[in-house]
């Protein structure tokens, strides 16, 4: 699994993050775990860190799992979303946390396969949104439509707010 997923501000996020984990042991939740790599790279570079990892995708969460396992002693994976966060840290019984990482955006799962229902590169524009959860009901805040109406209702909503924007320079 090593390679073949580059997180995106990999550098910059271990930066913003070591103040809060370089004084001895931290607790740091990755609230989007996806693949791991902003994971992976938290646990190497620092040997006292526990990470507890969240994500609505179940076949996300195997591939982190098997990805992080040489750091399996100092990890805990939860299939959740991040506004389940309190339960979840009460559940493991951690009282708080020294760093929360939120790489909010679309996977690179979900653009690459097909199957996955994004994928931009093969006909399956009108796929279904839920594809990236593969769990049972709509994702917290999502709106229902196909993936290009809902890109359509998009830019339209962006191209008002962006004349109304530049009329205010």
């Amino acid at each position: 699994m090593q390679g073949t997923h580059v997180p995106v501000l990999l550098d910059r996020v271990l930066a913003l993050l070591a103040p809060a984990v370089l004084d001895g042991p931290a607790v740091v939740v990755d609230a989007t775990v996806g693949l791991g790599g902003h994971a992976e790279a938290l646990l190497a570079a620092h040997p006292s860190l526990t990470l507890v990892g969240l994500d609505r995708d179940p076949s996300a969460l195997a591939l982190s799992a098997e990805r992080l396992r040489p750091y399996a002693e100092r990890l805990h994976l939860l299939h959740a979303v991040y506004d389940e966060l309190p339960s979840v840290l009460d559940g493991l019984g951690l009282p708080g946390v020294d760093g929360v990482l939120f790489d909010l955006g679309v996977s690179s799962m979900q653009l690459d396969s097909a199957a996955r229902g994004f994928a931009a590169t093969s006909s399956s524009v009108g796929a279904s949104p839920r594809a990236s959860s593969r769990s049972s009901g709509p994702a917290p805040g999502s709106r229902t439509g196909s993936p290009t109406g809902v890109v359509s209702r998009d830019r339209a909503a962006s191209s008002r707010l962006t004349s109304r924007s530049s009329s205010d320079w």
